[in-house]
């Protein structure tokens, strides 16, 4: 699913969209929040995520940080193309 929307999970043992991804086990993800990573062309290239090892809901302010961090990612992308 693509969508340039953020991702917010609150605990991915029950999240209907990412409960069956092996990463959760593996890597003991509970909460995840996941911002897109989108080109000047407006493309989704990825995302940039962080990961939580216990239930978690994420504030408003959480998602603006990772946008930020995701902008600054694609600055520095950008400046390389």
């Amino acid at each position: 699913m693509v969508s340039n929307q953020p991702l917010l999970v609150t605990d991915a043992r029950k999240h209907p969209i990412v409960q069956r991804n092996l990463a959760i086990e593996d890597l003991d993800v509970i909460a995840y929040m996941g911002v897109p990573l989108v080109d000047a062309r407006d493309e989704t290239l990825g995302s940039l995520c962080v990961i939580e090892h216990e239930p978690r809901r994420w504030r408003p302010e959480d998602v603006e940080i990772l946008h930020d961090f995701a902008a600054a990612v694609m600055d520095r992308v950008g400046s390389r193309s």
